[in-house]
């Protein structure tokens, strides 16, 4: 494995470390999340078994060599070398069975899923190396085949092209994130970003629609005009809907506030989760990473001036950059075509008085 193959393989297992901390976090819902991932998993376990996936198409896809090898044989019976890959072996029937239509999984997912359901895999159950499969072949070779399988469809245009375009994509959100923060540091000498999840308390999260919730964060945006205690030193936002089984809809938020005359970060998130819940008519509820800020190593939020370049990295990296890559791993097919990303604009100078309602870009 190369230097650059290595360095992303880790950047994507601590995505997929992220959202599985996300999805942990939440411990005011009453949705049972057993329910709601294939094979009984909660939406946490969910993510970290398809990390085993990654890491299984990554490492058939940075060696050539299968999971096992005939040895000898000896009355009938091959002996059987076990090479790195025969550890998967017995999982491969319960990682097959997370698949599930509700997503769009990762290239390195996708490809193992499309692979089982070629080689028929769901008539199969993976337990004995030498005993015999639906086919008259030992579950080894079974085995072997799948890895060849994923190892040679790998190498095709089509699946290069998928993980390109999903890259660009990604990359596409980080630059335009990354040019409206260097427009607000431009701008204002100091900043308090501020990180907050916006959700909907069960049971009416349950039939909550992308749609609707769409419309009450609209609403929030649109409403700043009423709340100018709140809003005045307001400047922009960056925002992204998800769905998970123990959330429902939910945005990750950044805001962006004049350092100049606001400080105690946590106390301005804290009232904008209270407006949240105002503009909702509580039915929503929130999760508010400044007042837990502490607990961050790298720390991207709260007060952040223009000359500390180390924090603003941090808030590129970290927090934008997560933001932007989860749709890598694990994408909700029922969000639909419609926008899930975007971000406001920074208000002219001159602008500082009644906020509007912005066009968003991406």
């Amino acid at each position: 494995m190369t230097k650059s193959e290595n360095h992303e393989h880790s950047r994507v297992q601590e995505l997929y470390r992220r959202m599985a901390y996300e999805a942990g976090i939440n411990t005011d819902c009453t949705i049972d999340v057993h329910s709601e991932s294939p094979g009984g998993y909660s939406h946490r376990d969910y993510i970290f078994e398809l990390l085993k996936i990654e890491d299984l198409v990554n490492l058939i896809t940075s060696s050539n060599l299968l999971g096992f090898s005939i040895k000898d044989i000896r009355n009938g019976k091959p002996i059987l070398i076990r090479h790195p890959l025969a550890k998967y072996f017995g999982s491969i029937t319960e990682l097959f069975e997370l698949v599930s239509s509700e997503y769009e999984y990762s290239p390195n997912v996708e490809l193992f899923f499309k692979s089982c359901f070629k080689l028929e895999l769901g008539k199969e159950y993976l337990r004995s190396p030498l005993a015999y499969g639906a086919r008259p072949i030992r579950q080894f070779e079974i085995y072997n085949e799948l890895i060849e399988l994923i190892r040679t469809e790998s190498r095709t245009q089509k699946f290069r092209s998928r993980v390109s375009s999903q890259r660009y994509k990604s990359a596409h959100r980080l630059e335009s994130s990354k040019d409206l923060i260097n427009e607000v540091f431009e701008n204002y000498a100091s900043v308090e970003a501020l990180r907050i999840d916006f959700a909907f308390k069960y049971p009416e999260a349950e039939h909550i629609t992308a749609e609707q919730a769409r419309a009450c964060f609209k609403r929030f945006l649109n409403n700043r005009r009423h709340n100018k205690a709140l809003f005045k030193y307001f400047i922009t936002y960056i925002w992204k809907l998800e769905w998970g089984p123990d959330k429902g809809y939910h945005f990750h938020l950044i805001f962006f506030y004049n350092g100049r005359y606001v400080c105690n970060d946590s106390y301005w998130s804290n009232q904008l989760c209270k407006y949240w819940e105002e503009i909702t008519k509580g039915i929503g509820q929130s999760h508010d990473c400044n007042r837990d800020k502490d607990r961050y190593i790298r720390r991207g939020i709260g007060t952040i001036t223009r000359k500390n370049d180390a924090k603003r990295k941090i808030l590129v990296e970290d927090v934008v950059g997560y933001l932007t890559k989860t749709d890598q791993c694990l994408h909700l097919k029922k969000l639909g075509k419609d926008r899930c990303y975007g971000m406001g604009k920074v208000p002219e100078k001159s602008n500082a008085g009644r906020p509007r309602d912005e066009e968003e870009k991406t």
